[in-house]
């Protein structure tokens, strides 16, 4: 296996495992926010539920974000070779 190869490899893996990863996220913050919404569209909240539907749609805009980033990022004009800086890089997001 070549090392270009390699690279496109362990590229296509970590973008999977963010875009599963930060997917989720979404998907659960998603489901929280849902299940509160009507609540506070309605009238009816408490302050608490106010403040969860604004935690998870928080949660919700930066997951989401970052998934669009994974998905629609355009290949790197540069990069550094091997798993260390993928791991970095993904770690830094997750932190």
């Amino acid at each position: 296996m070549t090392r270009d190869t390699r690279d496109r490899l362990i590229d296509i893996g970590t973008r999977l495992l963010a875009l599963g990863y930060f997917g989720t996220l979404c998907w659960l913050a998603l489901q929280s926010a849902i299940k509160v919404a009507p609540a506070v569209v309605g009238g009816t909240a408490s302050d608490a539920d106010l403040r969860t539907l604004l935690v998870k749609a928080t949660a919700v805009a930066f997951s989401g974000l970052l998934v669009w980033v994974y998905l629609f990022r355009s290949r790197p004009v540069r990069k550094s070779g091997g798993l260390l800086p993928r791991v970095t890089a993904l770690l830094n997001a997750v932190i």
